[in-house]
């Protein structure tokens, strides 16, 4: 009989348990709308873009940087999937990040500090 009891005790805590975690955990309309306009304008979005801008507007898109890893167009996406790899032209094992900074170098341009914001873009 305790044994009985003991176990129906346990079993309506658990039960509590569940209900109340559900409506701890609930989301309320307010909340969903505000998440569903999040996915919508995601910010990873901004840093994509921007990156994407900067690359084609100061380095020469994707075009550019096919030349300078000495790939197709066709081979770019999962060569770029690799980093950190070696890269002959480089004589080093480096990521897309000192590629891109190479890149700059070998356009005369100045090169961009690694853990600065452009830089944080231009790897979106």
């Amino acid at each position: 009989m305790r044994k009985v009891l003991l176990s129906i005790a346990f079993l309506s805590t658990m039960a509590m348990l569940q209900l109340n975690a559900g409506e701890q955990f609930a989301m309320s309309d307010a909340d969903r709308a505000m998440y569903k306009e999040m996915l919508e304008n995601n910010p990873a979005d901004i840093y994509v873009e921007e990156g994407g801008e900067i690359l084609e507007e100061q380095l020469g898109g994707e075009e550019a940087l096919q030349r300078f890893l000495g790939v197709s167009e066709k081979e770019l996406p999962k060569y770029s999937a690799g980093f950190p790899r070696y890269v002959k032209k480089l004589g080093n094992v480096v990521g897309i990040d000192q590629v891109l900074q190479a890149m700059e170098v070998e356009q005369g341009k100045e090169k961009t500090k690694l853990k600065s914001g452009k830089m944080f873009s231009m790897l979106a």
